[in-house]
């Protein structure tokens, strides 16, 4: 085998494997962010976390107020609502005033 094409044939399975690997990388790091996700507070005051909220709203609760009473706890400063919201309409496909409200002051501020 003459050197050139056993370069190409090392640069060809080197190619592959490392596509390979790239895909197992982007893999676990999605499921990292997945897991880490579940488990972020979306509500200081009640120590309701991410994961919560979409179980919550998987059952079929549409309004975040809903979602804490079934959670067992009522808002306290209020400044998790918007994003509770918004997390329940995503579960949902929907777009609400309040998620639209959130979006935009968090677009304005960044």
């Amino acid at each position: 085998m003459g050197s050139a094409r056993f370069i190409a044939l090392f640069c060809a399975r080197f190619a592959v494997a490392a596509a390979k690997y790239e895909i197992d990388i982007h893999s676990h790091q999605r499921q990292i962010r997945v897991e880490a996700e579940k488990h972020m507070y979306v509500c200081i005051c009640n120590g309701h976390r991410e994961g919560e909220i979409v179980e919550v709203a998987r059952s079929g609760v549409r309004c975040a107020l809903k979602a804490y009473d079934l959670l067992g706890g009522r808002p306290q400063c209020g400044q998790c609502l918007a994003f509770a919201q918004t997390l329940i309409d995503d579960i949902h496909g929907e777009t609400t005033v309040s998620s639209i409200a959130f979006h935009t002051t968090t677009s304005a501020t960044a």
